[in-house]
């Protein structure tokens, strides 16, 4: 259930940034094209060493160096791609601030106490941004573009070895398996550290605008010790949230560098010793199966974003979801007069017993 919470508050941000999918969708492309030839460069060159080496290849110093330059000219031109994802964040932390503060000025009345200005300030610098972080650079680094990367490392690895191919995706399964470990503890951090920086930083406001109060009635010993409490409960929670990242980081880097590394030079030495593939080619093969493994880790990073997410897009939609004053005046247009909205009635207006006279004298 809450799962499928946090996917409708992700459709719902999508919608408000759908104008600039395409843009997204050109700078992701360019910079997974970026990623694959990065990677595949390493694997080339090293083929390419072990090659001469061992005598299986004939290549020049002046071919690798021809590719080096290819490679480094592509990846200079998809690094502009990047002011393509500011540009789509910045867009729509605009169009989220801009309908947070209309509704916020238009809110009911009764909602005038549970949603202060300094809290609605804490919505719009900090959940904000960590919002839009989810449908820009930071999605597409860690998703998005280690997918296509590993889709062109799988292609290019099946003309290699399917053998190769498969051991890779074997230990990259073993990696998302992994990468999910206390994911559902680390939402309930993330949830209990938002609300408790918002707090904190609620409270220290109310300490500042309550200050001659709390000097003239010696208060401080009393808010002193609960801003203590509130602040090492927050670090607390920080704390065990970093832990769990630091242990699935250490699980992952296993997984994925040490058994991942460990099997296929194994099984590279294997067929390159029966004369099935050169022994170059497992070179080649090496960097390309941390891509593979990097695109199946990356639709593990794609429900952490979201769920990491959810906590900072709740609260924004909160503001934008708050009922208008059905009672506020509106401003006629070209005009300096304020009228009142008639909802109901067939909005007729009638006069009876009027009239108006300068002293004694009745002109009407």
């Amino acid at each position: 259930m809450k799962r499928e919470k946090d996917y409708q508050n992700y459709s719902r941000l999508i919608g408000y940034a759908k104008k600039q999918i395409p843009l997204f969708i050109i700078c992701t492309i360019l910079c997974g094209a970026m990623v694959f030839l990065i990677f595949s460069s390493v694997g080339v060159l090293l083929s390419s060493v072990v090659g001469v080496v061992s005598g299986e290849s004939s290549q020049t110093s002046s071919h690798m160096f021809v590719y080096i330059i290819g490679v480094f000219g592509f990846s200079l031109l998809a690094s502009f791609s990047q002011l393509g994802f500011v540009h789509i964040e910045q867009k729509t932390q605009l169009f989220l601030r801009q309908t947070m503060l209309h509704q916020y000025l238009k809110m009911k009345e009764s909602f005038a106490s549970q949603y202060s200005a300094t809290e609605v300030l804490n919505r719009l610098t900090t959940d904000v941004p960590n919002c839009t972080t989810s449908i820009g650079y930071y999605m597409s680094v860690m998703v998005f573009q280690p997918m296509i990367s590993g889709l062109f490392s799988i292609v290019l690895l099946l003309a290699i070895d399917w053998r190769i191919t498969i051991l890779c995706v074997f230990c990259t399964v073993l990696n998302l398996f992994c990468s999910r470990f206390a994911m559902k503890r680390t939402r309930e951090l993330k949830v209990k550290m938002v609300k408790g920086k918002s707090d904190t930083a609620n409270f220290i406001q109310e300490c500042a605008q309550g200050e001659i109060e709390i000097r003239t009635f010696g208060l401080f010993p009393i808010f002193e010790r609960k801003l203590q409490k509130q602040v090492q409960e927050t670090g607390k929670t920080i704390k065990t949230f970093s832990h769990l990242q630091g242990i699935r980081i250490q699980l992952y880097t296993f997984s994925g560098d040490c058994f991942t590394i460990v099997s296929l030079l194994t099984l590279g030495a294997i067929l390159a010793g029966i004369g099935v593939i050169p022994f170059s080619n497992v070179m080649l093969a090496l960097p390309l199966s941390d891509q593979i493994s990097q695109m199946m880790t990356a639709f593990g990073n794609g429900a952490a974003i979201i769920k990491q997410a959810s906590p900072h897009m709740e609260r924004v939609f909160e503001i934008m979801d708050l009922p208008e004053e059905s009672t506020l005046v509106e401003k006629e247009q070209d005009s300096d007069r304020f009228v009142q909205p008639i909802k109901d009635g067939n909005k007729e207006i009638s006069f009876s017993h009027i009239s108006f006279s300068y002293g004694q004298k009745k002109v009407l």
